[in-house]
């Protein structure tokens, strides 16, 4: 298994549906999905950091962000898990 540092984010794609919503910290109007809470899809997308800032105008704090199936068909960058791992086997 490959390693990442602290400068790659990986983006999950997970179903708003199916995962448990809490109520953000601070005053921001926005859903926390907390990674024990997250229904995956086994979507996903490593970028670097910075990219991640540019397209999202925010600075991830933690090395995974959840987004819904709507943001990840925008970017058109996600790669199936299980595809992914079917290869990897070959």
């Amino acid at each position: 298994m490959r390693r990442h540092g602290d400068n790659v984010v990986f983006l999950s794609e997970i179903d708003g549906e199916k995962s448990k919503t809490h109520k953000h910290d601070d005053d921001r109007n926005v859903d926390l999905v907390r990674p024990e809470d997250a229904y995956r899809t086994g979507r996903y997308a490593a970028l670097q950091r910075s990219a991640v800032e540019r397209v999202f105008n925010f600075k991830p704090k933690d090395p995974i962000v959840f987004i819904e199936p709507e943001v990840s068909e925008w970017l058109g960058i996600f790669r199936d898990l299980e595809t992914t791992e079917e290869k990897e086997t070959e």
